[in-house]
């Protein structure tokens, strides 16, 4: 590739509308996921452990996302 001394230019406005993309339906399936699944369990146990290994799954993604406190962590998996 030849560089003629022109400068080009490039828009982060499509990969930011990607990765909201992304978020926005991973956060849609962690939180209608468990809802529709839960709907076809009916053992107590599988309930509770549906329920356990998404609100875990969601605090480490939480935890490793951002860099939140870990109170802060708990609040927003508890709100």
């Amino acid at each position: 590739m030849e560089n003629n001394g022109v400068t080009v230019y490039h828009s982060d406005r499509g990969i930011d509308t990607l990765t909201d993309n992304i978020i926005l339906l991973a956060g849609l399936l962690m939180l209608f996921g468990p809802m529709w699944w839960l709907n076809y369990v009916s053992d107590d146990n599988k309930r509770l452990g549906i329920i356990t290994g998404f609100v875990f799954f969601f605090s480490v993604v939480l935890a490793s996302a951002t860099i939140a406190k870990p109170f802060e962590v708990l609040a927003g998996t508890a709100a």
